[in-house]
């Protein structure tokens, strides 16, 4: 594949199971700077997508540390979050890493992103296979589908959750 595929890294230090796993030892660095540095070894382009909130300063200087791109906004809406990196980084597309995921599987991605920029999808979701624990493979999607969901979301919640 030519083109680069940015890879939305998906992470926070407030995990209610188990806070800061990002940052607990993982080969020669912690959970968090192996996978950026396994997708700059599958030739994925890393963004750090984490929240704005204080706790994940700590993930900024991860990403300012590893030299990657990184976006900081929602704490607990993961899609708006993604939308917002989406239109901050001007991305068309892109694949979501899920920083509980060191051992996702490059090539897999390499082949969700080939069907999604086929045009005939807006979203390639892992197969069951992979779902199911085979590997670990996020999602393709187009930066549009994800901003028209968030904000139909956001419509749903301020009309029936107010």
């Amino acid at each position: 594949m030519s083109k680069s595929i940015p890879g939305l890294i998906t992470v926070r230090t407030s995990s209610s199971r188990l806070p800061n796993k990002c940052l607990l030892p993982f080969g020669d660095g912690n959970v968090l700077e192996h996978i950026i540095r396994r997708t700059k070894h599958y030739e994925i382009d890393p963004i750090v997508c984490t929240s704005t909130d204080e706790s994940d300063n700590v993930i900024e200087e991860i990403a300012k540390k590893e030299g990657v791109k990184f976006f900081r906004g929602e704490l607990r809406n993961k899609l708006k979050r993604w939308s917002d990196c989406a239109s901050f980084f001007d991305l068309k597309a892109f694949h979501t890493v899920d920083a509980d995921d060191p051992f996702f599987d490059g090539e897999e991605i390499k082949r969700s992103m080939e069907l999604l920029q086929s045009g005939s999808y807006d979203m390639v979701s892992p197969t069951p296979f992979s779902s199911s624990g085979g590997a670990s493979v996020g999602y393709s999607l187009t930066a549009d589908i994800v901003r028209r969901t968030s904000d139909e979301i956001q419509r749903f919640a301020e009309q029936y959750l107010q």
